[in-house]
C-alpha cells in the first residue's frame, strides 16, 4: 500500500494490535547504543513505537513521543481486554498499560517482574489474560495477572526448557514450546493455578527433521464457537411504561463468551423518530438518542474472529412536552352558579404522545363557601407533569334560607282570639348564596280558621337549597256565635199576641266558645211589628244578634151592629184598629128564645104591633156573638131582637133590637147603656125593597141620641135626621128644631149601632 513503509529501527521484531485494531505496536533492536539509547553495556537495546491505524485504509501514523526504550523486545502480547502490552525485559518481563485514548504505552508500577537470572526471550498469555508465560530459554515461568492493574505474580517454574518459542492454545488448556532443533514440548495448563504439567511423549519429533531454527511457533486461533453477547442499557432508565421524559444516552457493551478473542465491535442503526447508526470500536460505546417518539435501536456485536451475534433491539420512548390537565367540577352548579351538596373536582388530561399515565386523585370539597378552588396536574408516561389545572369559582351553600315571622297584625283581643284574618310579616335570609324566592308573599295572611292556626313559608336559596318554616300559632274565629230567640206565648195562628211577650235568646259558639248573652225581654206594649232584639258576643268578639217581630193587641174588638131587609136578621161586624178582625158579618154563637118587656119598647111606639102577642113568653130572642179580633181578644155582646111581620097584602114588616150587654175578653159583663134600634120596611109586589124606616137610639133623657133614616125608592135616596139633646141651641134653649140635623144621602144607606168600650153610638 502507498505509504505503508515506516521507519521501524536498526533490526525489526514483532508487531501486535490492540484487540480493537486501533494501534499497532512495532518493536525494533540493535546492540550497543540504538535509537539513541542505551540500556546498558552488553545488553541488547530495543524500543516500541506506537503507531495509530486507519480503519478504512489500514495505513499507520506513528504516534509522536510514543517511543519507549527496553531490552530485548524479541515478542510482545496484548490481553484480550487491549489495556496491557507484555514484553520480554531482562530478566524478566516489562508491563505496560495502554492509554486507550492514543495508544501511549506507560510501564506499571513493578515491572520489569523477575523469573530469573537470564535474559527473557518470549512472552505469551493465555486466551483468559489470567496467566503469563515467559520462556529465558532454559525455563518456562507462569505468572497470575491481575486484571485490574496488569501487574503481574510469579506462580512457578517449569523447569529446563530449551530455547525456542512459546504458545498457548486457543482453549487454553495447553501450552506448546519449540526447540531449534524443531521438536516439540507439549504442557497441560492447570485452570485454576496456571501450572504447567509436561504431556507424557515429549519432546514431540518435528515433521521431515530440522528445526525451524528458532522461527516462533504459530497456533492458529479458530473462530470461537460463541459469538459475544451484548447489552443496550438506556440512561436515565425509562419509566415503567417505557418512556423518558429527556436526551436518552444508550451504553453499548458486549462480553466475548470465548475467553480469548475479545470484541472486536458493536454497530447500531437507528429507525423511527430518530434514524442513524454507528459502529463502536471494542466491547463498550454509547451514542444519544433526543428526538421525542420511538426509536428502534438495532444493534449486535462481532468478536475479533468474526462471529457476530444475532442482531438485537431496544426501544427508546422520548416525551419532553408535559400533558395537557383539565379539572371537572361534579356536579356542575346551577343556573345561580352555586352547588348545595359536596363537589368533587376530578382531573383528566391528554397527551398526544407517551398518554397520561396518571392525574390527581379527585378532591372533594366539603365545606360551604363561596370562590372555593382545586387544582390538580397530570403525568404522562414519560413522567412530564402538566400545568396545575384549577378549577375556581366553586360555589357550595348547603345551609337552607332561614325566615323570622313578625306579630301576628292585627294582634288577638285580650283573650288570645282574632275574629279576622291575620297578617304575618316575614323576612327570608341566606348568608351564604343568598335567597332566591319564597312561595308565599310577604305578609302572609292567615284565613282559615281554628284554635291553632299556623302558616308556612317555603324559601328557597340561590344554591337550591329549600326549607319550609311553620309560623306561631293564632287563634282565628270569624265566625259570629248562632243565636236564636223563642217568645213566650208563641203567638197564635196570625201571627199575634194578647198578653205581654217574654223573649228568651239562647246561642252557641263551637269555636271561641260564648262570652255574653241579652237576657229575657218582657214586651208588655201593645204594638204591630214590635222588634226585639237579643245579642251574643264570642270570646274572639264577634257579635251576632237575632230579632223577633212581636204583634201585641191586649185591646178587644169593637163592633158595629146593622140590619139590610135583604140580609136580614140583623149583623154584627167586627172592628180592630190593631190586629184587626176577620172580615164579614159574624154570626150570632147562640140564639135562645126570650121574652120582650113593655119596658124594652121605645116610648114613642106602641106597645103592640100588628100580630104582636105580649102574652106569648117566646116572643123575641136573646142571641149572642162573639167579636174576634185577630189576636184572639173578644167582645161578646148580647141582644135581644123581636121580628113583627104585617098582613101579606101591604107586606109590611118590623123589627126591633137593642144591646143588652158587653163583656170584653176576660172582664166581666157591663149593660148596655139604654138602646134601641127599629126598622120598618114594605117591600112591592115584585119583592123589591119600597120603603125603609131606620130608627136608632142610644141615652135617654138629656143624653138621648136618635138618628132616623128613611128610604125613598123611587127617590133612591135616603134622608137621616139626628136628633142629640145633649146639644142646645143658642143661649142654652132648648129649641128641638136646633137639635135635629138633617142629611140626604143617595141610595140606601144603613145605619149602625156601634160599641166604644162598653158605650154605644150611632154612625152613618
Amino acid at each position: 500500500m502507498p505509504g505503508s513503509t515506516v521507519l521501524a529501527g536498526k533490526q525489526s521484531a514483532p508487531i501486535v494490535m490492540d484487540p480493537d485494531n486501533k494501534f499497532a505496536y512495532v518493536a525494533s533492536f540493535g546492540l550497543g547504543t540504538f535509537d539513541g539509547g542505551n540500556v546498558g553495556p552488553g545488553d541488547v537495546i530495543g524500543a516500541i513505537r506506537t503507531y495509530t491505524v486507519d480503519p478504512t485504509t489500514g495505513v499507520l501514523t506513528l504516534v509522536p513521543g510514543s517511543r519507549i526504550f527496553t531490552a530485548t523486545p524479541f515478542d510482545m502480547t496484548i490481553d484480550r481486554t487491549g489495556r496491557f502490552l507484555y514484553v520480554p525485559k531482562g530478566a524478566g518481563v516489562g508491563a505496560y498499560a495502554i492509554n486507550p485514548a492514543r495508544g501511549l504505552l506507560t510501564e506499571i508500577s513493578g515491572s520489569p517482574f523477575p523469573a530469573g537470572s537470564r535474559a527473557a526471550q518470549w512472552v505469551t498469555l493465555d486466551p483468559t489474560s489470567k496467566f503469563a508465560y515467559m520462556s529465558d530459554g532454559g525455563h518456562i515461568w507462569t505468572y497470575s495477572v491481575d486484571p485490574g492493574t496488569g501487574a503481574l505474580t510469579g506462580v512457578s517454574d517449569s523447569g529446563p526448557s530449551s530455547d525456542g518459542s512459546i504458545v498457548v492454545d486457543s482453549t487454553g488448556r495447553f501450552l506448546y514450546r519449540q526447540t531449534h532443533n524443531g521438536d516439540f514440548y507439549a504442557f497441560a495448563i492447570n485452570p485454576a493455578t496456571g501450572d504447567l504439567t509436561l504431556l507424557p511423549g515429549s519432546p514431540f519429533p518435528a515433521l521431515g527433521g530440522g528445526g525451524n531454527n528458532g522461527k516462533p511457533l504459530i497456533v492458529v486461533k479458530p473462530r470461537t464457537p460463541n459469538p459475544p453477547t451484548s447489552s443496550a442499557v438506556p440512561s436515565p432508565a425509562s419509566t415503567t411504561a417505557g418512556w423518558n421524559n429527556t436526551t436518552v444516552t444508550v451504553d453499548l457493551s458486549a462480553v466475548d463468551t470465548s475467553g480469548w478473542a475479545g470484541v472486536k465491535e458493536i454497530k447500531y442503526t437507528l429507525t423511527g423518530a430518530q434514524t442513524g447508526g454507528g459502529v463502536v470500536s471494542g466491547a463498550s460505546g454509547s451514542f444519544s438518542i433526543s428526538a421525542e417518539g420511538t426509536t428502534t435501536v438495532a444493534y449486535f456485536a462481532t468478536d475479533k474472529t468474526g462471529n457476530q451475534e444475532t442482531p438485537k433491539t431496544l426501544l427508546v420512548s422520548i416525551d419532553t412536552r408535559p400533558p395537557a390537565a383539565t379539572a371537572t367540577a361534579s356536579p356542575v352548579p346551577n343556573v345561580n352558579s352555586w352547588n348545595n351538596t359536596n363537589v368533587t373536582i376530578s382531573f383528566s388530561g391528554t397527551d398526544s404522545l407517551s398518554g397520561i399515565d396518571s392525574c390527581t386523585g379527585a378532591i372533594t370539597l366539603l365545606g360551604d363557601g363561596a370562590g372555593q378552588s382545586a387544582f390538580g396536574t397530570c403525568r404522562d408516561k414519560a413522567g412530564n407533569v402538566s400545568t396545575p389545572a384549577l378549577m375556581s369559582g366553586i360555589n357550595i351553600d348547603r345551609t337552607p334560607p332561614t325566615v323570622g315571622f313578625a306579630a301576628p297584625n292585627p294582634p288577638p283581643n285580650a283573650s288570645g282570639w282574632n275574629n279576622t284574618n291575620v297578617s304575618l310579616l316575614f323576612s327570608p335570609a341566606d348568608s351564604l348564596s343568598g335567597v332566591m324566592s319564597t312561595v308565599e308573599s310577604s305578609p302572609l295572611t292567615l284565613a282559615t280558621e281554628g284554635s291553632s292556626v299556623k302558616g308556612t313559608v317555603t324559601a328557597t336559596d340561590k344554591a337550591g337549597n329549600t326549607a319550609t318554616f311553620i309560623s306561631e300559632a293564632v287563634k282565628i274565629d270569624k265566625t259570629p256565635p248562632a243565636v236564636s230567640a223563642q217568645s213566650m206565648p208563641l203567638p197564635n195562628a196570625n201571627g199575634w199576641n194578647n198578653t205581654s211577650v217574654t223573649t228568651s235568646f239562647t246561642a252557641s259558639d263551637t269555636l271561641s266558645g260564648l262570652k255574653t248573652l241579652s237576657g229575657p225581654v218582657v214586651t208588655a206594649i201593645e204594638g204591630a211589628a214590635q222588634l226585639v232584639t237579643g245579642t251574643a258576643t264570642d270570646v274572639a268578639d264577634n257579635v251576632s244578634s237575632v230579632t223577633m217581630r212581636l204583634n201585641i193587641d191586649k185591646t178587644a174588638p169593637e163592633a158595629f151592629s146593622q140590619f139590610d131587609p135583604a140580609s136580614k136578621p140583623p149583623q154584627f161586624f167586627g172592628r180592630d184598629l190593631l190586629s184587626g178582625v176577620p172580615a164579614g158579618p159574624v154570626k150570632a154563637v147562640s140564639c135562645v128564645p126570650a121574652l120582650w118587656r113593655d119596658d124594652e119598647d121605645d116610648d114613642r111606639h106602641d106597645a103592640t104591633t100588628a100580630g104582636e102577642r105580649r102574652d106569648d113568653p117566646n116572643n123575641a130572642q136573646l142571641c149572642t156573638a162573639t167579636i174576634t179580633d185577630l189576636a184572639g181578644n173578644k167582645l161578646v155582646l148580647l141582644e135581644k131582637l123581636k121580628e113583627s111581620k104585617g098582613d101579606d097584602d101591604d107586606r109590611q114588616h118590623e123589627l126591633k133590637a137593642h144591646i143588652i150587654s158587653t163583656r170584653y175578653n176576660n172582664d166581666s159583663a157591663v149593660a148596655a147603656p139604654n138602646n134601641q134600634q127599629d126598622f120598618q120596611w114594605s117591600l112591592a109586589k115584585d119583592g123589591s125593597l119600597k120603603s125603609f124606616d131606620q130608627t136608632m137610639v142610644v141615652g135617654q133623657g138629656k143624653n138621648r141620641h136618635e138618628v132616623v133614616a128613611k128610604f125613598d125608592s123611587k127617590k133612591n135616596q135616603t134622608t137621616i135626621q139626628v136628633q142629640d139633646n145633649s146639644q142646645g141651641g143658642k143661649d142654652g134653649d132648648k129649641n128641638k128644631d136646633d137639635k135635629i140635623r138633617k142629611i140626604v144621602k143617595p141610595g140606601l144607606d144603613l145605619l149602625r149601632m156601634t160599641t166604644y168600650s162598653g158605650l154605644l153610638d150611632v154612625e152613618f
